[in-house]
């Protein structure tokens, strides 16, 4: 089971618990084997690793894999796997990190990473995302779809395009975070006019997508 778990304000009925246990894990499969399917023997960057849950499956079969993420407890985490050294670089951080070196990667993968961008900076992201892939990249992202009746309670800002919602930390303290849910269709204007090969999938617990950048 992948650590970047759905995270829930409310209780979960044992009815859908069950149904979203096995739609969850039918799913992470699917997206597991399609991940190490189009990124094998390729030099993957990866933003959102977490605690290393696809971080795994990449390093069966990627050339090497810079994971990144930007909470320090869940790196520490995904540090502790026995993952070949040779092969998987961590870092903390985001794509800021690579903004003075040289380094070009032939695939990125974003894993619960996407959800968490305002409306208006996903075009600058995949800018952003893209100017550190090669040619012929391919670039595969994964997150979590809209659950309302698992009580993930989300609200709206004035004058803000974005949805958000109340996150709690293991220590109490809570704080507003941005949380953009999307559908087919939605998907496929964001990523229509900068793509190349593009294929949309939408479970019942996640979304994802692969394409070439153009």
């Amino acid at each position: 089971m992948w650590q970047n778990s759905y995270i829930y304000d409310g209780k979960i009925s044992d009815v859908l618990c069950e149904r979203y246990q096995l739609d969850r894990q039918g799913e992470e499969q699917a997206i597991s084997d399609q991940i190490e399917e189009l990124l094998a023997g390729r030099h993957v960057l990866e933003l959102g690793c977490g605690a290393g849950g696809l971080t795994e499956s990449i390093a069966k079969v990627a050339a090497s894999v810079l994971a990144i993420d930007n909470s320090p407890e869940l790196l520490a985490v995904a540090v502790q796997k026995e993952l070949l050294p040779d092969t998987v670089e961590f870092r903390y951080g985001d794509l800021d990190i690579l903004s003075n070196t040289n380094r070009i990667f032939d695939a990125a993968l974003v894993n619960f990473w996407f959800s968490h961008l305002s409306k208006n900076t996903t075009a600058q992201f995949l800018r952003k995302l893209h100017s550190h892939l090669s040619p012929g990249a391919i670039v595969f992202i994964v997150d979590h779809i809209y659950l309302p009746e698992a009580g993930d309670r989300l609200f709206n800002q004035p004058g803000k395009t974005d949805t958000f919602k109340v996150r709690e930390f293991g220590d109490g303290i809570k704080q507003q975070i941005v949380r953009n849910y999307y559908d087919a269709d939605k998907l496929r204007n964001i990523f229509a006019l900068r793509t190349s090969q593009l294929k949309i999938q939408v479970g019942n617990c996640f979304w994802w997508v692969n394409y070439r950048p153009i």
